[in-house]
């Protein structure tokens, strides 16, 4: 529906980066269109799939090959940039994200601007699977959904060891 790739080729694609020896670093973000369900509701599903495409090819356009992109499914995409463990970066990069999809990204009359949260987690040669990495940027999300205005949230390993979205 977006022409960006599907969830299992997002999984296959980030899996065999984190598979290669040679990949210590890399920065997942999990994006995800605040109320969504409003959309369909008042406007109908018609519309919430044309907002759909309207935010993949927003991305498409954004991101280059060399990174992977993609629906997760519903209204969330995930993005995978390698080789990078930039924090400043990734967390600059959400906030434009949320500023230029307000701009481009058409919605249904009288929907207002479209509204995006990312949950941001960090690859540090360590996990070695997907759902990992996911699993910490859906906590992020999580977090990030609950602080709005910030439109996002890194996922940060306490001193402790415990876990905790920042």
């Amino acid at each position: 529906m977006t022409g960006l790739m599907n969830k299992s080729a997002l999984t296959h694609a980030i899996n065999e980066y984190l598979a290669k020896p040679t990949s210590e670093h890399g920065i997942i973000f999990l994006l995800d269109i605040d109320h969504f369900k409003s959309i369909n509701d008042t406007y109908g599903h018609d519309a919430g799939d044309i907002v759909i495409r309207r935010l993949g090819l927003f991305l498409a356009e954004k991101f280059h090959s060399d990174e992977s992109i993609g629906r997760w499914g519903g209204d969330e995409f995930i993005i995978f940039l390698k080789d990078t463990n930039d924090l400043d970066y990734a967390g600059g990069l959400a906030l434009e994200l949320a500023r230029e999809a307000a701009q481009k990204v058409d919605m249904p009359e009288g929907a207002g601007e479209i509204s995006i949260s990312a949950g941001i987690a960090l690859y540090q040669g360590k996990a070695k699977n997907y759902s990992e990495l996911f699993k910490k940027a859906d906590l992020a999300l999580y977090d990030a959904k609950n602080h709005r205005e910030e439109h996002f949230r890194i996922y940060q390993q306490s001193q402790e060891g415990a876990s905790e979205p920042k």
